[in-house]
Order: structure tokens, then C-alpha cells, then sequence
């Protein structure tokens, strides 16, 4: 629930805004201003017995304080460790816990003698409490045993607290969070949001959570984007490994540039090892999450990323957890790049490219793909970022954006093959010999005793041939062309010896 608040920018707050109130009701005034984005919470394993306690020292080490419970007792003023005097505390009972406090380091030595009663063995976390400077040991931190056995549990960094400028919006449909999971039976699986531009943008991070220790995603942002969330165009993706389990934002090394009313779709391939239920979901609980809504068209899930699933037609009111950050266009775009700079097709397939904004210093403004616009001359076409041509030859790929110019060069190739006479042999001793013929993008071929073409037919992988009379060095020329009419420019051809005469007047001599 509070990672909730704080991923949906609710919070945090000055405490000076809004005092802690030990008394009813717990009220809080709204409206007030708050002071940081939080952009990642960790969660922290819990322990498997006293003395794994590795994760938490890791942790404390990496980020700082980890947010922890233990038990106190189920009135504060009965608390064992109530008294401002308190400065060791060892539960070994079996009740909930009831207190959260921040570990904020350990002493493997501290004696356990210390503690009322004695702890089985040595060693303790250090904790900073919440009930005020005057309470404890040096302003308010006390010692509990590693052999408490509440402490350790439901552990959490609240990481990433950023300024409230990192970004300008935030899309999201799961403002109550991640309530429950859904998974296929394994540990992998995609899920996706589609959502509208409010306006003139860039797509510079995206979030959700993880429920493993080294989880790996990619991250694919479509724009354009239909019914289908990857039915648009491919304007960006990252791949990468999270640590820790917990709510995470990633940034995107190349932001996506967005238009407002355009649809956009953020799609996630999520491997959660060993937990198999991958894809985070806000499902209304009742008493917890029962505000949650949804509607169709907004979250969908999928086990391949190829057949997708709106998921309120598994659960009403329920969307994936999955966010999305922009910043303004307030950089002004210089020039763009689009790639690949040069390519090879053959006639009539296509090549799909993508459009890099830049601003005056040479800085990566973002993905422009989606607002360029693409032209290919001498000949051929282009639907969106994807270009095609038949005619063989040399052609210009033009990208367009607001006036700012690119180009690539394209080429389509001529049909090329080989042809072999008689599998290579050197000689053949008649004229009709067999022709072993390859080609590339040919449908079409021209076979002459001349090096002029007189009559084309359908390619083939062999075929009889008959060499012009007389004995000598004779050559077979090919021609190639394609269903597009492009033909080869210079016949390719092969050579073999017509001997047709047997030999005569030899000798035979013996040896004695």
C-alpha cells in the first residue's frame, strides 16, 4: 500500500506538513505538496533464520536504512521496549508483528547477555526508532537480537527519490498497486498497457515490479498503436537484469517521441526465476484495493507476446502495473539520422528504418520514427518507416521530419547466378552436355552459344544443352532476370573442350 502511494506521486511529505499523531483519528489533510518522486522500492528477502542476515547487511551497505517489523507487544504501554530507557529488545514468541522501524546497521559481537532474556547467542541490528529523539540510545536507536524472531521480515528500501521535475506525466492504471499475480504455469510472460498522448512528448521511462531476485525483461514502446499492443510501430526497447525484487522504474537510453491523441503501447517480456507468476496485476481485494477499476482496451497479457489477451476478460476492474514517464519536447530538434545508413534488398522486398532526432549539440533528442515521414526515389515506395523497390539499381531513402532531412542508400541488386558445363569437366566428347545453373531472385533465364540473348524460359536447376559443331573451346552464356523484369547486364558463362575425333595412328611398343 505505501509503495502504492509513493509510485503514484501521493507522496512523500514534509512530516512538518503533516505531524505524527499517535491518537484517532488518523486522518491527513489532502492537497499538500509533495517533495520527492519515488522511482524504485526494493524488497529484501526475508530471512531464513538468525543468522541470515546477509541481504539486509547488502542492502544497508548499497542504499542505506532497510524499513523492517518486529513486535513490540499489543499496547504501547505495556511494550517491553517502551521506556525511553530501552536499548535492547529480544523477542521469541510467535505473535504478528505490530511495529515497523528502519535497520540501519548491525554489531555481529554485541553480547547476548545484553538482552531481557538473554539471547540464545551474540549479535544484534541497530534500530532507528520512530518515537522520538528522547527515546533509546543516541537520539532515539535501540538494539535487537538477530534472534528475535519477527525481526527481519517484510523488508523494504525506498529507493530513487528523485526531484518532482524528473518528469512531466505519468500514464498509469494501477493507482492502488500490485495486489496479486498471474503467470502461465512458468516463470516467463508479457503484459502490456495501451494508452493515449495527452500531448507532444517523449516516452523516457517506464515501471513495474518484479517478484524475483534477477528478474530479466525487455521493454518494447510501440506507437501508433491499434487494438493489438504491439500492432504499431517499434520506436524503442532495453533489455536488462534487476537484482532485487520490488517496484522499479527503468529509464530508457533513447527516449520515444509521442504525439498528442496518439496511442502508445509500453509492452513488457518479464522471466521471474523461479516464481511463476511473472506479471503484476491490481485486482480489487476487498477491504484493500475494492476501489480498483479497469476498462477494456487498456492492459493486456500474453504468454508469447504473440496471442494477447485483454485481461478484463479474465478479472472485472483489473489492469497490469505497469507505468509509464514523459518529459516535455522542449528540446529543439537540429537534425535527424535515419538507419541503417545503407542496405542491400532484393526487388520487391522491403526495409523497415528508424528515425534519430538530434538537437543542435549533437544530443539524443529521441526516436522520431513516428512523426517522419519517408520517400524513396528513383523508383519504389514506402508505407510508414518501411520502404520497398522492384527496379535493380542504386535508390534514396529520404526521412522527414518538421523539414529536417535525412537520407540512406538502398540497393537493390541485379539477379546473379553461376552456370557449369558437364559438372566442370575440361572436355566433353559430344554436343549435347548438361547445364547446372544457380541463381538469385531469378525466375527467368536466356541460354546462348552467343553473347547475344535470343529466348528467354523459366529457370532451371539443370537442363541439356547442344554446343555448336566443330572441335575446339566452346562457351555457354546465361542470362538472368526476375519476375520484375530487371536483367543480369552481363551474361555470366562457362567453357569446355568439343572433342569429337578419335585418335589415330598411335603406337604400341613391347618391353622385352
Amino acid at each position: 500500500m505505501s509503495t502504492a502511494y509513493l509510485a503514484r506521486w501521493s507522496g512523500p511529505i514534509n512530516e512538518s506538513d503533516d505531524p505524527y499523531n499517535p491518537n484517532p483519528p488518523y486522518t491527513s489533510p489532502s492537497g499538500l505538496p509533495v517533495q520527492k518522486h519515488v522511482q524504485e522500492v526494493l524488497i529484501i528477502p526475508d530471512r531464513g533464520n538468525s543468522l541470515d542476515n546477509e541481504n539486509i547487511k547488502q542492502a544497508i551497505m548499497s542504499y542505506g536504512g532497510v524499513f523492517t517489523t518486529y513486535y513490540s507487544s499489543s499496547s504501547y504501554a505495556t511494550a517491553p521496549c517502551y521506556s525511553s530507557t530501552c536499548t535492547t529488545y529480544y523477542y521469541n514468541g510467535s505473535n504478528s508483528a505490530d511495529h515497523a522501524v528502519v535497520i540501519v546497521g548491525w554489531d555481529d559481537n554485541f553480547p547476548a547477555s545484553s538482552f531481557s532474556p538473554a539471547a540464545p547467542d551474540n549479535g544484534a541490528f541497530i534500530i532507528k526508532n520512530s518515537w522520538g529523539t528522547s527515546w533509546g540510545v543516541n537520539g532515539g536507536y535501540f538494539y535487537i537480537s538477530y534472534y528475535d524472531t519477527l525481526i527481519g521480515k517484510n523488508n523494504y528500501v525506498f529507493n530513487g527519490a528523485e526531484p518532482t521535475t524528473n518528469y512531466s506525466s505519468i500514464y498509469e492504471y494501477d493507482p492502488l498497486g500490485w495486489t496479486t499475480s498471474l503467470g502461465y504455469g512458468n516463470d516467463a510472460a508479457w503484459f502490456s498497457n495501451i494508452f493515449t498522448a495527452v500531448a507532444n512528448e517523449q516516452v523516457a521511462a517506464v515501471s513495474f515490479y518484479t517478484a524475483s531476485l534477477n528478474s530479466s525483461y525487455t521493454v518494447y514502446i510501440f506507437t501508433n498503436v491499434g487494438s493489438n499492443p504491439i500492432g504499431g510501430t517499434l520506436s524503442g526497447s532495453q533489455t536488462g537484469t534487476i537484482t532485487w525484487p520490488g517496484y522499479h522504474t527503468i529509464s530508457l537510453g533513447t527516449p520515444v517521441s509521442i504525439s498528442s491523441s496518439q496511442n502508445f503501447s509500453i509492452a513488457v517480456s518479464l522471466t521471474t526465476p523461479g516464481y511463476n507468476y511473472p506479471i503484476p496485476i491490481e485486482l480489487p481485494i476487498t477491504g484493500y484495493s475494492s476501489a480498483a477499476t479497469a476498462s477494456a482496451g487498456q492492459s493486456y497479457v500474453s504468454s508469447d507476446g504473440t496471442n494477447w489477451q485483454d485481461i478484463t476478460t479474465l478479472y472485472t476492474n483489473t489492469n497490469v502495473c505497469l507505468k509509464a514517464f514523459t518529459t516535455q519536447n522542449a528540446i529543439q530538434l537540429d537534425h535527424i539520422v535515419i538507419s541503417p545508413s545503407s542496405a542491400t534488398i532484393n526487388a520487391g522486398a522491403s526495409q523497415a528504418y528508424t528515425a534519430t532526432g538530434y538537437d543542435a549539440s549533437n544530443n539524443v533528442v529521441g526516436i522520431v520514427t513516428s512523426s517522419t515521414t519517408f520517400s524513396i526515389s528513383p523508383d519504389g515506395s514506402c508505407t510508414g518507416a518501411t520502404c520497398s523497390a522492384t527496379v535493380a539499381g542504386p535508390h534514396t531513402v529520404i526521412g522527414n521530419d518538421s523539414g529536417k532531412t535525412a537520407t540512406a542508400s538502398l540497393q537493390v541488386p541485379f539477379p546473379s547466378g553461376t552456370i557449369i558445363i558437364n559438372g566442370g569437366a575440361a572436355a566433353s566428347k559430344g554436343t549435347t552436355v548438361t547445364l547446372t545453373l544457380t541463381a538469385d531472385s531469378a525466375s527467368q533465364m536466356c541460354v546462348s552459344n552467343t553473347t547475344s540473348c535470343t529466348a528467354w524460359r523459366a529457370l532451371a536447376a539443370t537442363t541439356s544443352w547442344t554446343l555448336t559443331p566443330g572441335d575446339g573451346t566452346k562457351t555457354v552464356y546465361v542470362w538472368f532476370r526476375d519476375v520484375w523484369g530487371n536483367t543480369t547486364a552481363t551474361p555470366y558463362s562457362a567453357s569446355i573442350i568439343l572433342d569429337t575425333t578419335a585418335p589415330t595412328n598411335g603406337t604400341v611398343t613391347a618391353t622385352p
